[in-house]
């Protein structure tokens, strides 16, 4: 895997600061998050601190998870249909 550049650190910054933003809109916890992507709460808090260097499939199921739309195409801002079982 090669290094990340200066650009790639402050990409993944900034989308960690999005992941964030948006789990809290929704009132999520890392925990909740977590459990609705299948990580673990670590992995949701070095993603959005920008620290996770492998974290590819798993930010894109987080993305999926809060609603974001697909690369290209317009943002939502409705809420994510996606539940936990249980109803949470």
């Amino acid at each position: 895997m090669r290094e990340m550049t200066t650009s790639d650190k402050r990409l993944a910054v900034q989308f960690g600061e999005r992941i964030r933003k948006r789990r809290m809109e929704l009132g999520y916890t890392q925990d909740k998050l977590a459990m609705l992507v299948g990580a673990n709460r670590r992995a949701i808090g070095e993603l959005e601190n920008g620290k996770g260097k492998s974290y590819l499939g798993l930010a894109l199921s987080v993305a999926d998870a809060l609603g974001f739309p697909p690369l290209g195409e317009e943002p939502v801002v409705q809420k994510s249909a996606r539940r936990l079982p249980g109803g949470m």
